[in-house]
């Protein structure tokens, strides 16, 4: 069976028959996203505490402020406003191209009929994960790096109780990401 690809001249959804030419992990291990700059993450909440992202005995806090840098469609989001009356909304911050993702999501599901249920399903779910991001009353989403976010952005210096990365600090010198990881953070 082979591979089934959306293009777009500016990204590309792929659905792998072979799990080892996956190169995100997913809960099937075989779709990836890209939006011609980034392949996009979307991880999932077990993802995060296996990468040690939170401590083992890590409990939420719903008074607490949380920033996901880099997290792309993960998890943590739909996480934190399905499952807890936060406090303040959780914010996330990354660069990539949303209106772009979802437009090939939304192919992805129109085109891929014949895709099992599992990728069908899962394809929903980063749609879901997506509009949340969207969605003003849910979430604060800075459509941008973490650096161009804290300098044109001053409510967010020292804003965050938490700040989780998953692939953000990758765009950095350690330097300068702990330099904006100690901005943001209170």
């Amino acid at each position: 069976m082979k591979d089934f690809i959306i293009s777009h001249p500016m990204g590309e959804l792929r659905i792998y028959h072979e799990p080892t030419k996956a190169f995100l992990s997913t809960q099937t291990g075989k779709i990836s996203l890209c939006d011609g700059n980034f392949y996009i993450t979307n991880r999932s909440l077990s993802e995060y505490r296996s990468w040690e992202r939170f401590p083992k005995d890590f409990i939420f806090d719903c008074n607490k402020q949380y920033v996901e840098s880099g997290g792309g469609l993960s998890q943590l989001m739909s996480i934190l406003t399905n499952n807890f009356n936060l406090k303040n909304r959780p914010i996330a911050i990354d660069p990539f191209n949303i209106s772009l993702i979802i437009e090939l999501l939304e192919l992805g599901l129109e085109n891929g009929l014949s895709f099992k249920k599992t990728y069908r399903n899962e394809i929903r779910v980063y749609l879901e994960r997506a509009n949340l991001l969207l969605d003003d009353t849910k979430v604060k989403f800075y459509n941008t790096t973490l650096s161009e976010a804290v300098d044109n952005n001053p409510e967010l210096v020292h804003c965050a109780d938490f700040l989780i990365d998953v692939a953000g600090a990758s765009m950095y010198s350690m330097e300068t990401y702990n330099n904006y990881r100690y901005k943001i953070l209170k």
